[in-house]
């Protein structure tokens, strides 16, 4: 099944991802922008064990929205009777 090997490719990167950032962090100092990145990281992983089933997207064709057609003939007068001008007031 496509999305077994699609979510095994993510968790191959997420892994690797979390390899390079315990480098990063044995060779570096502590520090905030560290300690964030880890934990981010860390909610990559968890966010993929909660993933749940995943369906396939809907084909491209089927995502267009439907098109109105709108005439180009002018509204009828009685249409705008109650209206006002945006920016120029009240008709009244």
């Amino acid at each position: 099944m496509p999305s077994d090997d699609d979510l095994a490719e993510v968790r191959r990167a997420v892994a690797a991802l979390e390899r390079a950032v315990a480098v990063l962090r044995s060779r570096h100092a502590d520090s905030l922008g560290l300690r964030r990145l880890a934990s981010d990281v860390s909610r990559f992983s968890a966010d993929l064990d909660e993933i749940g089933e995943l369906r396939p997207a809907p084909r491209t064709g089927d995502t267009l929205p439907r098109l109105h057609f709108v005439p180009d003939e002018p509204y009828e007068p009685e249409f705008w009777r109650d209206a006002d001008d945006e920016g120029v007031g009240g008709t009244r």
